[in-house]
């Protein structure tokens, strides 16, 4: 039985396990290695936040970094907790960059960094502290930069289009008495497929509206007939930004800052959702258009506070899509080992570090 080390880290609080996978080239399209095929297996295990594994919201497989023409890429695998794969997650980006920066430190130089998801796109990372060195300790924390080019009218896999997505769930939020004609709601690929909810009429804490989002989204799996979307609900909250710096923004560019509740596929309920950020922020931006005719190149700036951290992210149009640039923090946890193909090594076999 062979011992498999992990690295545990979160971004925001979305908690990941990253494994490097040599074996998992540029090329791939599905999880073709052993080691790939297993963790999806045994993911629901080993991704556990009852007890029995490490807590994690998705596994990380960093394949075997090449050089194409002047850029580094990196192979990546997400795999979300109940096993199935993922085409995109740019927290765990965010963790993957970081990850290795500092373990294949010598390979490269400078802070920039492409990682092709093998069943998505391919995203640019820039990571701010790139001259830092190899520290291994709990809490060490460093503020990352993911850059895509996307369109929310991208051809989609989903059964129905997102305007009927976002029409079954106005008359779902409409009987239940949820929904007023002041509400945002929108539908959005961003890697992946997002539904963004804005009430505009309701005050209620965030504890009502955890189980509104979820009766939310179970209704449109159920519709759907699969586990399709990531369903948000924006709500306004001031958020704090003292952990975000070296930001290039302008001074006339202005913050506009909330809280989102997040409902991933595969996982439910999570404490945060970098793509779901990028999504919230289209549907922010397309309400601020039909509020106020805005230049063409005009962008805005969002922030979004999950629990004591924040994502920062910009927005701008491009042709019949957007560019959007998300800025905000990736950090370790610890590291350990595991025991591949079966057992999950217990806590008390973790390398001190």
């Amino acid at each position: 039985m062979q011992s498999i080390e992990f690295f545990k880290w979160h971004g925001c609080y979305n908690d990941f396990i990253c494994i490097h996978d040599h074996e998992l080239r540029v090329s791939a399209s599905s999880p073709e290695s052993a080691l790939c095929r297993h963790l999806t297996q045994i993911a629901p295990q080993i991704s556990s936040k009852g007890g029995g594994g490490l807590a994690a919201d998705g596994i990380l497989v960093l394949g075997k970094m090449v050089r194409q023409g002047s850029d580094l890429l990196l192979p990546l695998m997400i795999i979300n907790r109940d096993g199935s794969v993922a085409q995109n997650c740019v927290n765990g980006l965010r963790v993957a960059a970081q990850q290795a920066w500092l373990t294949q430190q010598t390979e490269r130089p400078g802070g920039h960094l492409k990682i092709k998801v093998i069943t998505g796109q391919t995203y640019d990372c820039q990571i701010f502290k790139a001259d830092s060195p190899c520290q291994w300790y709990f809490g060490w924390q460093n503020t990352l930069k993911v850059t895509m080019d996307f369109s929310h009218t991208h051809p989609t896999n989903l059964p129905y289009d997102h305007h009927k997505i976002v029409s079954y769930s106005r008359q779902f939020l409409e009987s239940k008495g949820w929904y007023s004609p002041e509400d945002s709601l929108g539908c959005y690929h961003v890697g992946n497929h997002h539904l963004v909810w804005k009430p505009e009429s309701h005050s209620a804490p965030e504890t009502k509206q955890l189980p509104r989002l979820t009766e939310l989204a179970q209704s449109l799996q159920k519709w759907l007939g699969a586990d399709h979307l990531n369903v948000h609900m924006i709500l306004a909250q001031p958020p704090n930004l003292t952990d975000i710096t070296d930001l290039p923004q302008r001074q006339e560019e202005q913050v506009t800052g909330h809280s989102l509740l997040c409902w991933e596929r595969g996982v439910g309920i999570t404490t945060s959702c970098g793509s779901g950020a990028i999504a919230a922020c289209l549907c922010l931006f397309e309400r601020q258009k039909q509020k106020h005719k805005m230049p063409p190149k005009q962008s805005l700036w969002h922030a979004f506070t999950f629990i004591d951290q924040t994502v920062k992210i910009r927005i701008q149009q491009r042709g019949l899509g957007y560019a959007a640039e998300l800025h905000g923090p990736a950090t370790f946890v610890y590291r350990g080992y595991y025991s591949y193909p079966t057992q999950v090594a217990p806590s008390t076999h973790y390398k001190k570090t």
